[in-house]
């Protein structure tokens, strides 16, 4: 399988994510597209962490830091907000792909922030 790196530069995304003012419903609606959630954990980590793909598994390619660490758990918490607020959303039209994404979301985070964690053990 080809590497992936998660990365991109569309301020747009990150200015939305960084707002955890909104309520997470109006967030849920704005960000409603697997291409954007991917977005949001590129910018959340592109700068302190990159995470590289092959197959199922997951590779730090530079030294974490307490801030990415975070940023990712801010993200873990984001995707796990936008999947109740799926739940709730009875005029979703979209919901079972929403929940797809946002579960799938929550598994690369998690397995990201265990990766984190092992590294800075080792340090």
């Amino acid at each position: 399988m080809s590497k992936k790196k998660f990365s991109c530069s569309e301020r747009g995304v990150l200015n939305l994510i960084q707002n955890f003012n909104m309520p997470i419903n109006d967030m849920a609606r704005k960000v409603g597209t697997h291409e954007k959630l991917d977005k949001i954990i590129g910018q959340l980590i592109r700068k302190k962490v990159r995470v590289t793909v092959k197959g199922n598994k997951y590779f730090i390619n530079e030294n974490s830091n307490e801030l990415a660490t975070n940023k990712l758990t801010k993200a873990l918490d984001f995707a796990e907000q936008l999947k109740r607020a799926t739940l709730y959303d009875e005029q979703r039209a979209n919901k079972e792909e929403l929940l797809y994404i946002a579960d799938n979301q929550i598994t690369l985070l998690m397995q990201v922030l265990q990766l984190l964690e092992v590294e800075d053990k080792n340090k």
